[in-house]
């Protein structure tokens, strides 16, 4: 997998073009790319390093993440789920859980009153909930897993979000 803990693959759709950019496979768990949490399998590797990968194969695009030492630069294409969110009022929103967390930052509202629940304050380009389509910054966290977390704090939510099993709700 190399030292970035990424397997790449040619893309495997027949109704991709000769030249498509290299897909990651699979990403080593506890590896350099897991640890960054952004990047999924079936992302599209569109350049390593400034050099573009639509040409080359993912042999060649691997040999090249090798050559890169310790860092690279990735430019990542991926999919954001289309999912219609309401633009206002409560809604649900379930999210798988990994090793990289859900790449959300939680804040308390100045002058929270009870009952207003936390702020999402930012959202990790690429994390789970970024790919979700579903949660911005300025949204309120109201409960988890059906707890809740009107009253928490912001540490409160974070120990529940961690205890969460595969997907928290």
């Amino acid at each position: 997998m190399g030292d970035f803990g990424i397997m790449l693959q040619n893309s495997i759709f027949a109704t991709e073009a000769i030249g498509s950019p290299a897909v990651i496979a699979n990403i080593e768990p506890s590896g350099k790319a897991d640890r960054c949490g952004v990047l999924q399998p079936g992302d599209r590797i569109l350049a390593i390093n400034g050099r573009y990968t639509e040409e080359m194969t993912s042999d060649e695009a691997s040999h090249l993440l090798r050559e890169s030492g310790q860092q690279c630069v990735l430019d990542v294409e991926f999919d954001i789920a289309e999912t219609v969110v309401p633009s206002s009022g409560t809604f649900n929103v379930k999210l798988p859980v990994g090793d990289a967390g859900l790449g959300l930052t939680l804040s308390s509202a100045r002058g929270r009153t009870l009952g207003e629940g936390l702020v999402i304050s930012q959202v990790k380009k690429g994390s789970i909930a970024h790919r979700s389509g579903t949660m911005e910054p300025g949204d309120r966290l109201l409960a988890i897993d059906d707890i809740h977390v009107d009253t928490f704090t912001v540490d409160e939510a974070l120990h529940l979000l961690r205890q969460a099993d595969d997907v928290v709700n």
